[in-house]
């Protein structure tokens, strides 16, 4: 009888050497996974501040293009004629860290975003041929405090509007 002197199994350094290379693995998976939740968060952020400042700019350029008159014009605002004869009012309202863009008092911005640096300027022309343009400048970024945990997305709207003449 002859003895079989090769022994099946792995050796403790195998197998040492087997958990480390899974581990390095896990770990290099984990680190992927996290890094792309992080990535998603950010385009989020992002897009929700340009989806409100994209409708704000957006509003309030359609009303003044179809407005009658400018009533009155300051850095903080501007109160228009509307078509109708009713006073329509855009500002600019600063409530602690977190401002926002009004229309007659009801906010344009939600409240997950922070108007910084808001303004409003008009300008009519002297000799009265061209119409009054009234421009707007914001600066719009995430208000809560999760976002700074997928980086703050921060964006600059402006733009000038004519009113029309008919």
């Amino acid at each position: 009888m002859t003895k079989n002197t090769k022994s099946k199994g792995f050796t403790l350094v195998e197998m040492a050497v087997a958990v480390g290379i899974m581990g390095m693995m896990s770990i290099a998976a984990v680190a992927l996974f996290l890094s792309t939740i992080r990535g998603g968060g950010k385009v989020t952020v992002g897009t929700e501040v340009k989806q409100n400042g994209q409708f704000a700019l957006n509003s309030m350029e359609q009303l003044i293009r179809n407005s009658l008159a400018v009533e009155s014009c300051t850095n903080s605002g501007v109160v228009l004629t509307a078509r109708d004869g009713q006073s329509l009012t855009f500002s600019c309202v600063n409530t602690g860290p977190a401002g926002y863009i009004a229309s007659n008092s009801a906010r344009l911005t939600s409240a997950n975003v922070a108007v910084t640096a808001c303004g409003f300027a008009c300008s009519t022309d002297p000799t009265g041929q061209r119409s009054t343009l009234v421009t707007i400048g914001f600066t719009i970024q995430q208000a809560d405090a999760a976002a700074e945990e997928e980086g703050t997305a921060v964006a600059d709207f402006s733009t000038s509007v004519s009113l029309r003449q008919y």
